[in-house]
């Protein structure tokens, strides 16, 4: 199944829609549209979906990316905490700065 959207319009429209939340259509949101796109197959309600999903997480799309900074230093912790060989592996070659 191939789903064909406008990724123009639909930029522009989440822009203007969620110009409150000074948050612009940045790289990755197409990564988190293309399942719902292809689950729903409407643009439509793909958007509104998107929409929704976007002012739970919103602020992992901040300009200074300190949600996302926050996100994944839990993420750091949480590994090290559950997998701590994986974690000193990682350490070890400077592949722990997440």
């Amino acid at each position: 199944m191939y789903i064909r959207v406008n990724s123009v319009n639909f930029s522009i429209n989440f822009r203007l829609f969620h110009s409150f939340l000074d948050v612009g259509y940045v790289q990755g949101m197409s990564d988190l549209l293309s399942p719902i796109l292809y689950l729903l197959n409407d643009e439509a309600a793909s958007f509104w979906c998107f929409v929704g999903f976007m002012e739970k997480v919103y602020r992992n799309f901040d300009e200074d990316q300190a949600g996302m900074k926050n996100n994944l230093s839990k993420m750091r912790t949480l590994m090290e905490f559950a997998n701590p060989k994986l974690f000193k592996y990682l350490k070890a070659h400077d592949s722990d700065n997440m």
